[in-house]
């Protein structure tokens, strides 16, 4: 018995041989992602972050070709400061060579005092993750991620929905 025909009647290929698991067989690039969405605030509620968040993952599953097990999302209470640095430095540590590294943020944004010095303003941009007491994840932390991710890859992609999102 030989493969079964193609459905256009030509004969199929045959069975590809299983892989020994050695040699100089090239990794296969993949697509990494984090969405991340936030409506549920104290004070000034936002609407549409979390759909903007799913909408930004189906998008990348449907049109991207991303494998949703590749896809990390967290929305509202879910993205405490802790939750997205974590997530953000699994990123990092996932990443390989040619993979596509992508993150989405839609929330708030803000400003505080810069406290080392190294921004023009004076004022350091955060992202503003769900969380009482307040504690924004600032545009050096977030740089520092994307130094490291940028030592893996040169396919990284950063959107940011926020205001006062400039130096991030």
């Amino acid at each position: 018995d030989g493969p079964e025909p193609a459905g256009d009647g030509s004969p199929a290929a045959p069975p590809e041989a299983p892989s020994t698991g050695g040699g100089n067989r090239k990794r296969t690039a993949r697509k990494l992602a984090l969405c991340i969405g936030i409506d549920s605030y104290a004070v000034k509620p936002l609407d549409g972050c979390v759909a903007d968040a799913e909408l930004m993952a189906q998008l990348l599953r449907d049109r991207f070709a991303f494998d949703p097990s590749n896809i990390r999302t967290l929305l509202n209470g879910a993205a405490s400061r802790d939750a997205v640095l974590s997530e953000l430095d699994a990123l990092v540590d996932l990443t390989g060579p040619d993979d596509v590294a992508f993150v989405f943020y839609a929330g708030h944004g803000s400003t505080i005092e810069d406290a080392n010095g190294d921004e023009g303003t004076g004022f350091d941009n955060t992202l503003c993750v769900c969380e009482d007491p307040r504690q924004d994840i600032l545009d050096d932390e977030i740089a520092e991620r994307l130094a490291a991710l940028g030592t893996r890859t040169p396919h990284t992609v950063l959107v940011i929905d926020a205001c006062n999102s400039g130096t991030i």
